[in-house]
């Protein structure tokens, strides 16, 4: 049924040991733990700070130095606000969501997934080519517009080379994938690179056959 889809979906874009950080927290406004005694040593969390950015530059630091880890870097939270073709040409068209390249094995109909050397790179869905005149092989290495607002509301447009084209799921409807470079320098503009959503991590060496409940317990 539905779930056995959502978990094939799931299982078809993971990476084996790569995982997505973010601060604990109760997401239950309805239960209520009384009052707690205030623990300096421990991060303080709520539901609204989960939707908010609580993470910092010391936090992904220490992912950073866990046993097996040899990628970390803050998960950005990112707003955009539009994609062009570069010559110019054509319409705009608005930008759903910009996710960060976090190792995901995307599903592509053209081209290739985005790498950590990669700059100005970006992955856009199937639909999105369509409607931008880059169908399939046909947008692989071409210029587009990706455009967001600063924190002054001033819109920007950064250009970014197309390194791949993915096929459209309803987990990644709407979405771009940008290289590392481009969601930090995003963040930057939009005040957003001093306090993060969460970290992501990667281990070296993990395969589908490691054990991901040793990793997960070493980020406890």
């Amino acid at each position: 049924g539905a779930n056995e889809y959502l978990q094939r979906q799931l299982g078809n874009v993971s990476v084996p040991g790569v995982f997505q950080v973010v601060p604990k927290t109760d997401l239950n406004p309805l239960q209520s733990g009384g009052v707690k005694e205030y623990d300096a040593d421990k991060k303080q969390t709520s539901a609204v700070d989960f939707l908010n950015a609580t993470f910092t530059q010391d936090d992904v630091n220490k992912l950073g130095k866990v046993e097996g880890v040899d990628y970390a870097h803050p998960l950005y939270a990112l707003s955009g606000t539009y994609i062009a073709r570069a010559d110019g040409t054509g319409k705009k068209y608005q930008v759903g969501q910009i996710v960060q390249n976090i190792g995901l094995n995307l599903d592509l109909a053209a081209g290739r997934l985005l790498n950590d050397n990669d700059k100005d790179g970006i992955v856009i869905t199937e639909d999105y080519a369509s409607s931008l005149g880059l169908a399939g092989q046909d947008g692989v290495n071409k210029k587009i517009n990706l455009a967001y607002e600063d924190m002054r509301g001033k819109t920007v447009e950064r250009e970014v080379t197309i390194v791949g084209v993915m096929k459209k799921t309803f987990l990644t409807s709407g979405q771009l994938y940008v290289s590392f470079d481009v969601a930090k320098g995003i963040a930057e503009a939009q005040g957003k690179s001093a306090r993060f959503f969460g970290g992501i991590v990667r281990f070296a060496g993990a395969t589908d056959a490691t054990d991901e409940k040793v990793l997960k317990d070493r980020l406890q």
